[in-house]
């Protein structure tokens, strides 16, 4: 089994609730169990912010698209931004431990600690690549 997906979006604000919306319904039919339904939704939703603030810097004309891929083992994520990737990856690099009540900041170390693995790279056009992994095993659970 391999099942994948594609969403593209503007980065206007209006697009974040149709993600949410569609990925959300992609993996209610893909059946995944709803530890695992959570935590990649919190993980999608860190990095389509980040893509859209960061990355697009609400740049309407630039787009976020999200790759999803389901096999036996794992759920992978791709997500690229049509930003500048060296700038993207050196603020990652160089960011600050997270203020654990601030309003920003945070994204990153949440999805480093909900997801299997994280990896940041060159994108297909010259933007950041966020490919974030689920082992569909793991049973770990968000704890507020």
């Amino acid at each position: 089994m391999n099942l994948s997906y594609c969403f593209t979006y503007p980065s206007v604000p209006e697009s974040e609730d149709r993600m949410l919306d569609e990925i959300g319904d992609l993996l209610r039919q893909w059946q995944l169990p709803e530890n695992l339904w959570h935590r990649v939704m919190l993980v999608v939703s860190e990095g389509y912010t980040n893509s859209f603030l960061h990355g697009n810097c609400k740049n309407a004309d630039k787009l976020i698209k999200i790759y999803l891929v389901l096999n036996e083992t794992d759920l992978i994520v791709d997500i690229y931004d049509e930003g500048n990737e060296q700038e993207s990856l050196n603020k990652i690099k160089n960011r600050k431990p997270a203020d654990l009540l601030g309003e920003n900041g945070r994204g990153v170390d949440l999805m480093m600690r909900y997801a299997d693995d994280i990896r940041f790279e060159r994108g297909e056009k010259g933007g950041l690549k966020v490919t974030v992994r689920f082992n569909r095993d793991n049973k770990k659970e968000i704890r507020i």
